[in-house]
Formats: structure tokens, sequence, C-alpha cells
């Protein structure tokens, strides 16, 4: 039991995290193998845990967005002379080939988790251990530089970025985040590893206290790499307090109490330490957060502001005229011939399809939702299926979640688990 459940971390950081080992996106090699494992070891059984799972739904319905979505594009080329090819290929890409790639991913870990009978809570402790790998790997690369450094060179070398790890690039960034090692480090990761945290705090409260502890190795990594991370630990601990007062007793309230200064006590620790080692990732998150309430009085920064350009007027430019209701066939994310750029999802969306689109593609996510807090109806899972709901909605603000990334990976593993979870006990 020891040696699968090991397995199963190594498995979910891998696809978690895509740590870029190759100049490919690791995730597509490991789906590659697992389609041929599913193939030869689970073939009976596969088609059984797409539909008890509400996958083979989940993919219906994305099918549906996909049509459309080429339909833009195609129709943009022809009546609109549309040049934007690698825009294209892009959409296309993380809209299919890469959500596929990781329902792949996932049913196999359904499959293999039902063969070695490995439970729901398995599988979140599973998700934790490999976000607590991460956050050591942010550690070491705190506390050694040449450490970060190997990894950051490797990062360039394997994703071809050099707009976000590249010291003449990208300088100031540098000096302050970039501390671990995946495909991304930026606002999709702490999206992720804060879901990660949340997942301890979780198990602390609906099962035993002690995964606690893990909860300030789980914050390392999105506190190094991301303010989208701890906003999203934020909302997570406010939407998690019914369950600790569900299983309400007196004893679990001291231990908790103990617990949770034990938590505060680590933390302050290693804050200071951050403090002294890297005081400038002390100053970028203190001052994101600033800016954001700063921006919520009416106030703004004389320097560059997260919440300025979040909330500036390029980054929710709409699309003009049945643009906004069929969709150009591409984001706006990156494109420097608009003379604007967007990281809100909602907006990208807009852009790619429309109206029309954006109901369409996230009409699979909001089916996943419903369906999972239908299987959660009748226990506390159903506080960690809110907090996914409420996290997703708003880092759409911030990312477009709709592809491959950390946070979307964890969000369709664990809302396949829980309705799965659901489907075999009504067996």
């Amino acid at each position: 039991m020891l040696k699968h459940k090991i397995y199963l971390v190594i498995y979910l950081f891998l696809i978690i995290f895509a740590p870029p080992v190759i100049p490919i996106n690791i995730v597509i090699l490991i789906a590659s193998f697992t389609l041929l494992i599913i193939l030869i070891n689970y073939r009976s059984k596969a088609i059984d845990m797409l539909r008890a799972s509400s996958i083979k739904h989940f993919i219906l319905l994305l099918a549906i967005a996909v049509v459309y979505i080429l339909f833009v594009i195609g129709s943009n080329i022809i009546f609109f002379s549309g040049d934007y090819y690698v825009n294209y290929i892009t959409s296309i890409y993380r809209i299919v080939i890469l959500i596929i790639m990781q329902l792949i991913c996932i049913t196999y870990v359904l499959l293999f988790c039902q063969k070695y009978k490995l439970s729901l809570r398995d599988i979140l402790v599973s998700i934790v251990s490999a976000g607590a790998i991460q956050s050591l790997i942010a550690l070491a690369a705190l506390l050694f530089p040449s450490f970060k450094n190997l990894l950051i060179e490797v990062m360039i070398i394997n994703t071809g970025s050099t707009a976000f790890f590249n010291e003449n690039s990208y300088s100031y960034a540098y000096t302050y985040r970039y501390y671990g090692f995946s495909a991304t480090l930026l606002d999709t990761f702490g999206y992720g590893t804060g879901i990660i945290a949340i997942i301890s705090v979780f198990l602390a409260f609906k099962y035993n206290l002690g995964y606690l502890i893990l909860f300030p190795i789980c914050v390392i990594a999105p506190f190094l790499n991301s303010r989208t991370g701890l906003l999203v630990i934020l909302v997570g601990l406010i939407l998690l307090l019914p369950v600790l007062f569900k299983r309400f007793s007196l004893l679990r309230i001291i231990k908790v109490f103990i617990l949770t200064i034990f938590a505060i006590i680590t933390s302050v620790i290693l804050y200071n330490i951050l403090t002294k080692i890297s005081p400038n990732t002390v100053h970028w998150v203190i001052d994101g957060f600033e800016s954001i309430f700063n921006f919520v009085r009416g106030e703004s920064y004389d320097r560059y502001s997260t919440a300025d350009n979040l909330f500036s007027d390029d980054f929710w430019s709409l699309p003009p005229d049945l643009f906004f209701v069929f969709g150009a066939g591409h984001t706006v994310y990156g494109i420097k011939e608009l003379g604007f750029h967007s990281d809100v999802g909602y907006i990208n969306l807009l852009w790619l399809g429309g109206i029309i689109g954006l109901i369409l593609i996230l009409i699979p996510f909001i089916y996943l939702f419903i369906k999972s807090l239908i299987g959660s109806k009748n226990n506390s899972n159903i506080y960690l299926v809110l907090f996914i709901i409420c996290s997703f909605f708003i880092t759409m603000i911030k990312a477009d979640l709709i592809g491959y990334n950390s946070g979307t990976i964890l969000v369709l593993l664990i809302c396949f688990s829980i309705i799965n979870n659901k489907s075999q006990e009504g067996r």
C-alpha cells in the first residue's frame, strides 16, 4: 500500500507541476504513456470510470465548445483576413489537446486508486504531499541561490521562455520570485499551490488535525512566487471555517488552538527568515496587497501597481460590434499588433468566442461544479467544492484557467474524484 501511495505522489507531482525536465510539456508525454497503460491494463474498466466520474459528459460538453471555437477561428480567417495564426494554434492546443491530456491522466489516477483501494482522502493527502515537495524545492532555491540559478537555467532551456525567467528581460522580477521548479511560476502556479495549501487545512479539519502542520510548508511556494495564491488561500480559510465547527467539541477546539498557534509561530519564523534572506520578496508581497487596498479606496500608487494594471482600461477592453457576441477567434494575450494586452480570463474568452463562446466554454466546468456539489451534498466535502468554485471564478479575473495549469488540473481531479466517490457509494 505504501509503495502505491508513493507512486501516486510522484505521478501527481509530475502532472500538477509539469517540471520542465525535457523541451516539451511533460504532461503530454505522461498522458501518452498513461493512455497506453489504460488500454493495456484498464480497458474494460475505463469506459465505466468515464461514466461514473462524469468525465464522459464533460468531454461531450467541451466538444460542443471546441466545434464552435473552430468555426469562429475559421470564419475569422476567411471573412476577416485574420492572421493571428500562432494565437489560433495556441488556443486550440490549450483548450483541446491539453485538457484531453489532463483528462487521460485523471482517468488513470481514478482507475489506479480504485484498483489499489485508495480513497478520496488518499488522493487529497497525495496532492498535499506533492505540494509540500514543491515548497521544499522553493525553499531550497531561496536558501541556495546557485540552486535557484540552476533551476532557472533548466526552465529557460526546456520551456523556451525568456520573458519570465531571464534576468536580462525581466530583471526586476528575477530578484524577488521564481523559486521552484514548474512549467510556470506565475499566477496559475499560485492558484494551484494555493488550492493545495487549503486542502491541507481541509484534511486537518475533517480527518486529523495533524495535517495542519503541513499548511505553513505548503504556503511557502505561493508566498515566494504568486500573490494570487495568497488570495486563494485567504478565500479558502474563510470558506472552510464551517468544517471546523461542524464537529465542535471542547477538546477539538483546544487541539485546533494549539496547532494554530504552532502554525502561526512556524509562519512567523519563516517570515523572519525570508525578510533577512530575500527582503525584496516580502516587499513585493506587501506592495501587491497594499495596491489592492489603495485601489478599493480610490487611491493609486505613483509607481507600477498590480491593482491599477489589473483594472486598467486595456485589461478590460471588450471586442467590438458582432465580435462581442460571436468572437474574433483569438485572445488578446501577448498579441503586440493589437496595441493592448489582457491577462483577464473572461476578457480573453470573450475575444476568442464572444458571449456565445464564453458560455459554451464555461458550461462543462459549471456542469462539473454542479455534479460535485450534488456528490458532496450530505458531507463536509461540499465546503471544499464551494472553495474550488469560488477560487476558480475569482482567479479567472487574473488569468485564463481554461487549459492546462497547476490549478485547473487540481480542480478537475478533485471534482471528478468526488463525483466518482459518490457513484461508488451508490453501487
